[in-house]
């Protein structure tokens, strides 16, 4: 509840303190707080009596137990503005304090993986790196057994030259595009840790709840990455702290062990951090998971269930990186793509900014028993095909795929003719090349593309 009417006489001249008020960490010199949202900033204190003020309003908490709260109305985006809170006998003062759009980015370790990891090839982002609009935030990686209330400590930079070297390279650039297309202060809180399965971040209930309904996997004798733990220790802490959106990359781990499954934990996940957070709307952008030399089939199966939580929960988008990657390294070094369009889906989505489209399946029409059409919306001036089309497989019982051999194309179509009946057709499951090249450049296995240059993302269909 925002109070704004006077509860006790604030005294302006009262001494500052580093003791008397302490808020939950993530509320520290140099950070970004959301837009347009309340805002609740909570903490303890050696005062009997609270308030806070910002850009020249001033708002009344309560303080029970040594404990305060404080909500603050939604503010619009700018500063740089201090933020004071006063006490009956002491202040404390934060300084350099930014409004602008924040988002939680979190995941495994193509999220952890920092700039200065990926080398040389982000040297251009690092020359062109300074700007005092986009903040940063590195959750440290910790586990608890129980949910831990407030963070003990948070150091909130601006990114520069030396800041951004050992952050993350994907949040980075994802808030450098974002701060770009928005023209306001961005700001970014990683919260990853390499290896990790969804379940890690999970809060207790949602966890056990999933359980009962499927057979999640857990790292048997790696307490890191016990269900639950990661949420307790690196999430539960930023659950009064608001956000925009999320901006998710995981699933390598869950590829291997849960993949038919994984849809159906994210959406325990999306839905107890909404809880959690108090916010039904929080959105997430997945970004999809490239292609991979390991299990193919595995890795298109997180792939489908990305695609189908997109699909089902209006606050989630999914952004196309099926042509990205590395074949034979997990942590693909280059993050521009990724990052570039994570940001194009979250402005499209959420933000209701207008991005070029992907190809997309409109129908799949059957002409005869072993011969059929594919017509695709979203192709702009028309589809390109690569040489070979790779990746069309086709079935008679879904079990069984065969790579496509025999078809033609034109400006929005593919009919594909097969010696067998033709029941079902997929696209970008198995690695199929039939060049040696295909394996050095991923790139290579995707063969159709709009006239936009964007990729005809996998999908699976079944013909009548």
């Amino acid at each position: 509840m925002v109070i704004e009417t006077p509860n006790f006489e604030i005294d302006l001249e009262v001494e500052e303190s580093a003791y008397a008020v302490t808020p939950n960490a993530i509320y520290s010199d140099g950070m970004c707080l959301q837009r347009e949202k309340v805002l609740h900033i909570h903490g303890t204190t050696t005062q009997s009596a609270i308030a806070v003020e910002l850009n020249g309003k001033t708002y009344y908490g309560t303080v029970r137990d040594g404990k305060f709260d404080i909500y603050l109305a939604p503010q619009q985006a700018g500063g740089p503005y201090t933020m004071t809170f006063y006490g009956n006998s002491a202040k404390r003062t934060l300084n350099d304090i930014y409004i602008g759009e924040v988002f939680l980015c979190s995941g495994q370790s193509n999220m952890e993986m920092t700039l200065n990891q990926c080398g040389e090839v982000h040297l251009a982002d690092y020359e062109a790196a300074g700007s005092d609009l986009i903040r940063m935030l590195a959750i440290p990686k910790t586990t608890s057994k129980a949910p831990v209330a407030s963070m003990e400590s948070a150091v909130w930079t601006a990114a520069s030259k030396e800041t951004i070297l050992h952050y993350s390279c994907v949040a980075y650039l994802f808030a450098n595009h974002m701060q770009k297309a928005l023209d306001i202060p961005v700001g970014v809180v990683t919260a990853a840790w390499g290896g990790s399965v969804a379940a890690f971040w999970m809060p207790e209930a949602a966890y056990v709840q999933l359980s009962k309904e499927c057979d999640i996997y857990t790292v048997a004798g790696n307490t890191e990455f016990t269900p639950c733990v990661g949420y307790n220790a690196m999430i539960a802490p930023l659950q009064d702290f608001a956000f925009r959106s999320v901006l998710w990359y995981q699933g390598e781990s869950n590829a291997n062990h849960t993949a038919k499954t994984y849809d159906k934990e994210m959406e325990a996940l999306i839905r107890s951090w909404r809880e959690t957070m108090h916010n039904p709307e929080l959105g997430f952008t997945i970004i999809e998971l490239p292609r991979f030399s390991a299990d193919a089939i595995a890795w298109a199966t997180i792939r489908q269930k990305q695609q189908l939580l997109a699909k089902n929960d209006p606050m989630v988008c999914m952004s196309i990186s099926i042509d990205l990657g590395e074949w034979e390294d997990i942590h693909p070094r280059d993050k521009s793509l990724f990052a570039r369009r994570a940001a194009e889906e979250t402005l499209k989505t959420f933000f209701r900014r207008e991005a070029n489209p992907y190809p997309a399946v409109k129908a799949v029409e059957r002409i005869s028993d072993n011969q059929i059409r594919i017509v695709f919306d979203n192709v702009g001036d028309g589809i390109q095909v690569s040489e070979f089309a790779n990746g069309f497989e086709t079935s008679k019982d879904g079990k069984l795929y065969t790579p496509v051999k025999e078809y033609t194309w034109d400006a929005n179509s593919i009919t594909i003719t097969s010696n067998k009946r033709i029941a079902f057709v997929r696209y970008g499951y198995r690695s199929l090349w039939t060049n040696v090249d295909y394996q050095g450049d991923v790139s290579l296995q995707v063969s159709v593309w709009n006239s936009y240059g964007n990729p005809l993302d996998q999908f699976l269909c079944d013909i009548p």
